[in-house]
C-alpha cells in the first residue's frame, strides 16, 4: 500500500474536520436566559449611588447565516472566530427603540438619547453559549415639566444551553419568533420612569 506524503495527510485531516467545523458555527437561533441589570444616575449627581433594577427573562440569539444578528429590540451583524462571537450593535436602530420604549409613559419626554457605549460578545461552548452585553445611554428627558439628564447603564449576562434544531419554515417555529418576546429596553424604561418617579 502506497504511503500518503505528508501534505496529501494533512488534506486528508482538514477534509474530515470540516463537518465538524461547520458544526461548530454559531449560526442558527438559541434560546437564552438572561440577567439585565439597570444602574440609572444623573449626570449632575454622578457621587450618587445609581438606582438598581435586576431582571431575569428568557428570550432569543438568531445569528443568520447572511451575517444577521436578532435578538429582541437588537439588531446587527456578527462575526465569529473560533469559539468567540461578537456583534456590531445597528447603534442607531437602538436609540430609536430605546426612545420609543420611554415614550411609552404618559408625561415623558425624550429630547435627546446617546448610545455611547455598547458591547455584545460571548462563547460558544460544547453545550451552548455564554455571554454578555453592555449598553451605555446618555437620556435627556422631561417629565411633567421637570428635566433631568441620566446616565443609563444596563449589563446583561445571557447563557443558552439549547439551539432550535427546527427548520424556520415549521409553524411551531414561526409562532414562537412571531409572539412578543420581553424587551430589556423595557426594563430599562421602567428603570428610568422609576427614578424619575422618586427622585
Amino acid at each position: 500500500m502506497k504511503k500518503l506524503s505528508i501534505p496529501l495527510l494533512w488534506l486528508v485531516v482538514v477534509i474530515c474536520l470540516l463537518p465538524g467545523l461547520v458544526m461548530a458555527q454559531v449560526t442558527g437561533i438559541w434560546n437564552t436566559t438572561g440577567l439585565t441589570r439597570v444602574d440609572v444616575t444623573a449626570i449632575k449627581a454622578l457621587n450618587l449611588v445609581p438606582e438598581h433594577t435586576v431582571e431575569v427573562a428568557d428570550s432569543s440569539y438568531e445569528f443568520k447565516v447572511n451575517g444577521d444578528f436578532v435578538a429582541g429590540d437588537i439588531r446587527g451583524k456578527w462575526l465569529q472566530r473560533k469559539n468567540q462571537y461578537n456583534v456590531a450593535i445597528d447603534r442607531l436602530a437602538l436609540e430609536n427603540q430605546y426612545r420609543l420604549s420611554l415614550e411609552q409613559t404618559p408625561g415623558l419626554v425624550v429630547n435627546q438619547i446617546k448610545l455611547v457605549k455598547t458591547k455584545l460578545a460571548g462563547s460558544q461552548l460544547d453545550n451552548g453559549l455564554w455571554g454578555g452585553e453592555s449598553y451605555e445611554y446618555r437620556v435627556d428627558t422631561t417629565l411633567n415639566g421637570r428635566r433631568e439628564v441620566l446616565k443609563v447603564l444596563m449589563t446583561l449576562h445571557v447563557a443558552s444551553a439549547s439551539k432550535q434544531t427546527l427548520p424556520v419554515d415549521v409553524p411551531a417555529v414561526k409562532a414562537l419568533q412571531a409572539s412578543p418576546q420581553h424587551s430589556s429596553l423595557d426594563t430599562a424604561a421602567t428603570a428610568v420612569v422609576n427614578y424619575l418617579n422618586h427622585h
